[in-house]
């Protein structure tokens, strides 16, 4: 099942959005560093049919959510939980946008 598998790596401390500036196609990756995530989700992106895909968004440890409805569509990050980012990302979107991802990076170990 393809779905909206293949979100690159399920952890890591940076994440990484991109999404194509010419239709609806978009990357999301979490990895090891900054620029490791920027390549990985501009890349992501293109290979799932994104045009002219830019980085919307990276961060360092934390909680993201998109959400989008049928004219809109938006993005939160908040440190605490996926649950304030999912409430912010609605209050900016509407509330009958889903959520299209969200999670949180996970801290680098030592090991």
């Amino acid at each position: 099942s393809s779905g909206s598998a293949r979100w690159g790596r399920s952890s890591g401390p940076w994440i990484a959005f991109a999404g194509s500036t010419v239709n609806e196609m978009s990357g999301f990756v979490f990895e090891q560093s900054e620029p490791l995530a920027e390549r990985a989700a501009i890349r992501m992106c293109e290979e799932r049919g994104g045009g002219e895909c830019e980085v919307e968004f990276n961060f360092e440890l934390g909680c993201a959510a998109i959400v989008s409805g049928s004219d809109d569509s938006t993005w939160a990050i908040r440190p605490l939980s996926v649950e304030h980012a999912v409430r912010a990302a609605k209050r900016t979107c509407g509330a009958d946008c889903e959520v299209v991802w969200s999670g949180c990076t996970t801290p680098r170990t030592r090991r």
